[in-house]
């Protein structure tokens, strides 16, 4: 009796230790293709962001890329094979990890490095995004995102407050700061949960409403339009009735514009609520740092984080909704981006009203805009 309970114990367990052992390799296979997967969804990340940076070459007006260049680099981009480190770099593989691993826990030595980078007139664009998808993996945990901060943190003693032009600093150009910062809020969730928030509604209501060109400038709205298109709006050119004609039809352009605008704005604070707490954070950091310059008055120093934020976090997600996950998959006719840039360009220069300048923009459109209007609560 007892040789036969045993026997079937025996039995069981064999059949349990087979089950487990099936149980494993499964575990096994499937933890495999979540790897792979991953890795692929990685590489795949990198690609799209590449062709993102393609894309701002090609419209960046000082770009030393013809778009003959851009288009190749597309197309090498598509046929991008990755390699796994150890295959290409052999026993190097460990100084390489070594060398990687001591720059990312030194965002100081990297602050310095971007910074030396752009003061001897290197590269700054390739060099700062190598580091941010190398060192800085991309920004996908927290603690790469501590270090990119901490990046960003440094290169504001290094960078931003030694320089004498502060205000033609924040209003634009491709400096290691503005690089660096760029590729952060178009890479941390958080970044675009509060720019979706902001800008969804408003730019989904800009798609559909796409039938004309929002033009406001006399010369630019003739050129967009053909010789039939002019007499059945104006009349015959040079005669009061077309003058008239096309005063109210700049002015109609100029309240439309300003209409936008003002919602933009009313979103973007109504969803303060839900502005990133790193960028913030970031934004308190320099101005503090400005403000012991003692040179600067505190309403001076708001105007410029203002400026700065419209010119590299607000109006950038404006004109290329897409990367920020604004839109979806909706597509965004030539006339629709053409309107969501012109009110990039309008909200870009709104923060001159608060310093007493007049922003370097055609015409009186500004006038239409109530100084309220113009603020943004920090």
């Amino acid at each position: 009796m007892a040789a036969i309970r045993l026997q079937k114990l025996q039995e069981k367990l064999k059949s349990e230790h087979s089950f487990i052992t099936s149980e494993k390799d499964n575990i096994h296979q499937l933890n495999q293709l979540i790897r792979q997967k991953a890795d692929q969804l990685c590489q795949q990340s990198w690609i799209t962001k590449e062709h993102w940076l393609n894309i701002e070459r090609i419209l960046s007006v000082g770009s030393e890329l013809t778009p003959s260049q851009c288009y190749h680099l597309a197309n090498l981009l598509d046929a991008s094979q990755f390699i796994d480190g150890y295959k290409s770099l052999g026993v190097n593989e460990t100084k390489y990890s070594e060398f990687l691993y001591q720059l990312r826990q030194n965002p100081r030595l990297c602050a310095r490095i971007l910074a030396g980078c752009d003061r001897l007139g290197y590269d700054t664009l390739h060099l700062a995004t190598l580091l941010f998808h190398v060192v800085f993996a991309d920004c996908v945990y927290f603690e790469d995102e501590k270090i990119a901060l901490q990046t960003l943190k440094f290169l504001i003693d290094y960078q931003i407050l030694p320089n004498d032009h502060l205000e033609v600093y924040f209003q634009g150009g491709d400096y290691a700061f503005t690089i660096l910062f760029k590729q952060f809020v178009a890479g941390v969730n958080a970044s675009k949960i509060y720019l979706k928030a902001a800008l969804q509604e408003s730019t989904r209501q800009l798609l559909i409403e796409d039938d004309t060109y929002i033009e406001y400038e006399p010369d630019k709205v003739l050129y967009r339009m053909s010789e039939q298109e002019k007499l059945k709006l104006f009349g015959e050119p040079g005669t009061p009735k077309a003058e008239t004609s096309m005063s109210n039809y700049l002015d109609n352009c100029r309240k439309r514009l300003v209409l936008i605008c003002k919602t933009f704005l009313h979103n973007l604070k109504q969803r303060m609520y839900c502005f990133p707490g790193n960028i913030k954070w970031l934004m308190s950091h320099l101005y503090n740092s400005l403000k012991s310059l003692r040179c600067l008055e505190p309403n001076q120093i708001k105007s410029m984080l203002i400026d700065f934020l419209l010119n590299f976090y607000v109006c950038p997600a404006i004109v290329n909704p897409e990367r920020y996950g604004i839109v979806g998959d909706a597509s965004i006719s030539d006339i629709a981006r053409f309107n969501m840039s012109q009110v990039a360009k309008v909200m870009r220069f709104l923060s001159f009203a608060d310093c007493g300048k007049k922003p370097p923009l055609h015409d009186n459109i500004y006038n239409y805009f109530e100084l309220v209007c113009t603020t943004m609560e920090t």
